[in-house]
């Protein structure tokens, strides 16, 4: 079947070209008119048209590259969503079975290996039978077939179509022309591949790759002969032989086509009848576009946003989705069949879909991140995928934060922690921290606008950084925050992965105080992202779901995978985690009733504003995961979450220690099981959590010792080191010689605190000054400190660290005062 049969009309062709143009330019006028008009006045006139029509034309066509399916594939190679302008499945010409191609040959161009691209015979056969009124025949060989294929698809509007497919002398002059062209640019092999590629089968089925799958569901290399018989019957009139919607019709072609096989001798007769006995068995098989048919089409539709924004595809987002769906880009993503799974189920068992159990049609999300490289393992939501509203589905990307996103609650705190320890507050840090507290930095918490109050998880009282993160006191961090000023906590959500303006376009002032609460939209991808920086210890890495990107030519395609940055120290995020494993570990602590998952883990809780959302993001040395859960319609919906029934047990009051954290913890069990137990590597001793407190420790002594030798010091009992950013000149201490620590010695801090270590530079450089009466003289000049710079503090602890300390032997200036603190406010002893 590959190769050519000689032909003496062959031999002309390419001996003696010109000829043979001067007789086809004659002769396809006078075919083309008798078979597209059969009924024509004036010969000699239609003759000259064709020839001149003939020579206007340009003597070859370019082919355009068909439109191929992309595919998204998960982590294993399995498919998430197949996307098309046309459905199509490539095939080879070998893929084809031989059968296959001898019907569609019997059918369409017996001659096909015999002709040069235009088969005057076979036209002056068509011509004779419509001249005799026998039937109407087209005479169009499979080359001219392709070419007009070829002419539809590229018709970039409404007239190049119509001119590709209308009846006309000129559509046949031209179809002819680029047909004698192409036979002799392309091999036969090369010509019928195509044709089998680009021909359409009805049903939305551009190929016979594609309509193997639609009818029959299976691929093309198993195509018997009546399967192969009804295909190539259907490119004449899809519709009119549609097998669905006209099975008497279909079957009537498919006998034809076997008949006409056994006349032109690839069946005998006896082959072909049996062949025609056989009933139709169809096996249709829808090919849904796009993610809706995947197995998790909520991270199928993020990626395909992702690819809609990622300038590698296109310049405009028309280009990249016209990539998506004619590019033929096989797209492996990081999905993670284990982790989706897992989620996937916890959300149903935690806060299913249906009425019955969630009459409120109350919405959940949930996000898995590898926190060593930002892939993003896993992203689902408790509701089916669809656009059927009433059916309880839902296209609301709420993992990615829909169109106005959701305020991240008490789960934005850790960034308020996280600029506390790099300004090197100790988490010994104490306030006042009633259930009411009035501001007299942000006047939005002001006495006259009603202060901030601690929630309902939350309590009262005297608290440390460890006890107020355990138990999400509001108070305590709104003081926290008016120390360390609310510019540095916004830089730090950034540098975690946070962007605050994402969804509240509105400037962020110094005096908004609410950001520590996680007023400011945000989405679970996000806050997974930020809280897998600290199980990263200190390096943040961008979450990602493209792992290749391939073209048809399998070709890699440039894609953004890991992308790392440090933007914190690994004591920093180390002694973060320790916090953060007190809201789990700690008795009252508001993840401990439900975030036990048998193995270190640590997160944070979180309840907005009207209870309008909460939840839960945590992670494990190996996994990072953010729960969200929310009334989709907003807080003033129904109320927010309040008075809530879940799986039959009544909720007045869903906090983020509640059913967001069941669901993460649901997760993480299946999620890990099999993975080896990771431990906290870095974190400072476990807490005693016996009446909620923690391990006290005294500071050891360590002025007047090397750096190396006071950082092992504090090591040893507990206590984590960390070097002033300045020094300060000594006369009689070496450089890097400690000068000073904070807390000082004799200090009682709880077991994992910071304690700042202040240099020395070495003794004073000496200037000389030149002498009018004499040699030079040396002036030693003593540098002094700095003065001490007040911060948006509000009170400034003698026990905190300030940069520089100024030891007793070293001149000082007078620092400037320091306003007195607020009520309720303690200063720390």
């Amino acid at each position: 079947m590959t190769s050519r049969s000689p032909s003496p009309l062959r031999h002309v062709a390419f001996v003696r070209p010109l000829v043979m143009l001067v007789v086809v330019s004659v002769l396809a006028g006078l075919i083309v008119a008798a078979i597209a008009l059969p009924v024509v006045a004036g010969l000699g006139v239609v003759a000259k048209t064709g020839a001149s029509d003939w020579e206007s034309l340009p003597d070859s066509l370019t082919q355009s590259v068909l439109p191929v399916p992309s595919k998204i594939l998960a982590s294993d190679g399995s498919l998430l969503g197949e996307f098309y302008a046309q459905n199509r499945v490539p095939v080879t010409i070998n893929q084809i079975p031989t059968v296959t191609k001898q019907a569609l040959l019997a059918i369409e161009d017996s001659r096909f290996y015999y002709h040069h691209g235009v088969d005057f015979q076979g036209s002056l056969r068509a011509l004779v039978s419509n001249l005799h009124g026998d039937s109407l025949q087209g005479g169009s060989t499979l080359t001219q077939q392709y070419v007009k294929n070829m002419l539809l698809y590229d018709a970039t509007d409404a007239s190049q179509a119509k001119a590709a497919n209308e009846t006309t002398i000129q559509r046949k002059i031209r179809e002819a022309r680029y047909a004698l062209t192409l036979d002799k640019t392309l091999t036969k092999d090369q010509i019928l591949e195509g044709y089998f590629n680009i021909a359409y089968f009805g049903e939305g089925a551009y190929g016979i790759g594609a309509a193997a799958a639609h009818y029959f569901g299976i691929p093309v290399t198993q195509l018997n002969l009546d399967q192969s018989a009804l295909l190539v019957g259907l490119v004449q009139n899809p519709s009119a032989h549609d097998p669905v919607r006209h099975p008497t019709n279909a079957r009537n072609r498919r006998d034809t086509v076997l008949a006409r096989m056994a006349t032109v001798g690839f069946l005998t007769q006896d082959e072909a009848t049996t062949a025609s006995a056989i009933p139709m068995h169809l096996h249709i098989t829808k090919q849904t576009d796009g993610c809706q048919a995947g197995k998790a089409p909520y991270f199928c539709e993020w990626i395909v946003s992702s690819l809609q924004s990622d300038p590698t595809f296109g310049a405009t987002k028309a280009e990249r989705t016209a990539r998506l769906l004619k590019g033929g880009l096989t797209i492996k993503t990081t999905l993670n069949w284990k982790d989706e799974r897992a989620a996937e189920a916890a959300l149903a068992a935690n806060l299913p879909a249906d009425h019955k159990s969630n009459p409120r049609g109350i919405a959940g999300a949930e996000v898995l991140i590898d926190p060593k490289t930002g892939a993003v393992l896993a992203m689902t939501a408790n509701q089916p995928w669809g656009y059927d509203a009433k059916a309880g589905e839902n296209v609301n990307p709420y993992a990615t934060g829909a169109s106005s996103g959701f305020q991240g609650g008490s789960t934005f705190k850790l960034f308020t922690m996280i600029t506390a320890l790099e300004q090197g507050i100790p988490i010994s840090q104490v306030f006042n921290s009633p259930s009411r507290y009035y501001s007299t930095i942000f006047p939005g918490y002001s006495k006259k606008k009603g202060g901030v109050a601690n929630a309902g998880d939350s309590e009262a009282g005297v608290f440390n950084m460890t006890q107020a993160t355990a138990f999400s006191v509001n108070t305590y961090y709104i003081q926290l925050e008016e120390k360390v000023g609310v510019p540095a906590v916004v830089a730090t959500a950034r540098s975690m992965g946070v962007d605050p303006n994402a969804f509240d376009k509105a400037p962020i002032t110094v005096d908004e105080g609410s950001f520590t609460l996680g007023t400011r939209e945000v989405s679970p991808l996000e806050m997974a992202g930020a809280y897998a920086t600290i199980a990263n210890h200190g390096t943040h890495c961008v979450p990602y779901g493209l792992a290749q990107v391939t073209g048809p030519d399998g070709a890699p395609l440039p894609v953004q995978s890991a992308r790392c940055t440090s933007v914190m120290s690994p004591a920093i995020a180390d002694t973060a985690t320790e916090l953060l494993t007190h809201v789990i570990t700690d008795k009252g602590g508001t993840g401990n009733k439900n975030g036990d998952i048998g193995r270190p883990a640590a997160g944070k809780t979180g309840t907005t504003n009207s209870y309008g959302a909460a939840w839960f993001d945590g992670f494990t040395p190996d996994l990072a995961g953010s729960v969200w859960m929310g009334d989709p319609a907003g807080p003033n919906h129904l109320g927010g979450l309040v008075n809530l029934t879940i799986n039959g047990t009544p909720w007045a009051r869903m906090f983020g220690g509640d059913i967001p954290t069941m669901i993460w913890r649901d997760t993480f069990k299946v999620a890990l099981a099999g993975v080896p137990v990771s431990q906290f590597t870095g974190a400072a001793a476990p807490a005693d959590t016996t009446n909620n407190n923690v391990t006290s420790v005294v500071v050891p002594p360590v002025v007047n010792r090397s750096q190396a030798d006071a950082s092992h010091v504090l090591s040893t009992v507990g206590l984590l080191p960390k070097i002033a950013p300045v020094q300060v000149v000594s006369a009689t201490a070496p450089a890097g010689t400690v000068l000073s620590s904070v807390p000082a010695a004799g200090a009682k801090v709880p077991s994992g605190s910071t304690v700042v270590l202040t240099l020395s530079s070495g003794p004073p450089t000496p200037s000389v000054t030149p002498s009018a009466s004499g040699p030079p003289t040396t002036v030693v000049t003593t540098t002094a400190a700095p003065p001490v710079t007040p911060t948006t503090s509000i009170s400034a602890p003698a026990t905190l660290p300030v940069t520089p300390v100024t030891p007793p032997a070293v001149a000082t200036t007078t620092p400037p005062a320091v306003a007195p603190p607020p009520t309720g406010a303690v200063q720390q002893p």
